[in-house]
């Protein structure tokens, strides 16, 4: 009930705002808005769309490039989500989001060697956090190092018991180890 509840906050909030911007000259706080609203209602693509008017009426604004950066990567658009990253560091150089962003967006395109340079530029805390063991393993299993993969994947579980990202990866791993029983403990956790 509770979340049919949120979906119909969700739905008049996208209604409301396409009204507004039907009638009038809307901004790219308008814009902004509608594209988080979509993406609340995992929409990616029309959050992509929304967030890309945004840019464009607001093209030195490093929040609203990073939110169009990461829609593009849910929508499956890694050379978007790439120039959006790039242009938020244009504009902020140290936004590790960035940076974070088109390392996965790197693995997308199967280019490791980016993805790990892209990593190596995180700080120290990001790197040793959730977010950077993730990639590192991710990296790990994108060039077959399963050994190394399973290990950081367990660093990133031990860091943030709750983490959906490493119990993905250890499923992953467990997959290509052949481990089928692990795989399935590892997806009922992550439906939990």
């Amino acid at each position: 009930l509770r979340r049919q509840r949120q979906m119909c906050i969700r739905d008049r909030a996208t209604i409301v705002l396409n009204r507004f911007i039907s009638r009038g000259t809307p901004d790219a706080e308008i814009y902004d808005l509608l594209g988080r609203a979509y993406a609340a209602d995992n929409r990616p693509r029309e959050s992509t769309a929304a967030l890309q008017r945004a840019s464009e009426l607001a093209p030195k604004n490093a929040q609203i490039l990073a939110r169009l950066a990461a829609s593009r990567l849910a929508a499956g658009d890694n050379a978007g989500s790439t120039q959006a990253a790039e242009g938020v560091l244009a504009l902020v150089p140290d936004q590790p989001g960035a940076r974070q962003m088109l390392a996965v967006a790197a693995l997308g395109r199967g280019d490791i060697a980016t993805a790990e340079t892209e990593l190596a530029k995180l700080d120290a805390t990001v790197k040793s956090g959730e977010v950077g063991s993730t990639l590192s393993a991710a990296i790990k299993l994108a060039r077959l190092d399963l050994a190394g993969a399973k290990i950081d994947f367990e660093a990133a579980l031990k860091a943030n018991a709750d983490s959906v990202a490493a119990r993905l990866g250890l499923a992953r791993v467990a997959a290509a180890d052949g481990r089928t029983a692990d795989v399935d403990r590892l997806l009922a956790e992550v439906l939990q």
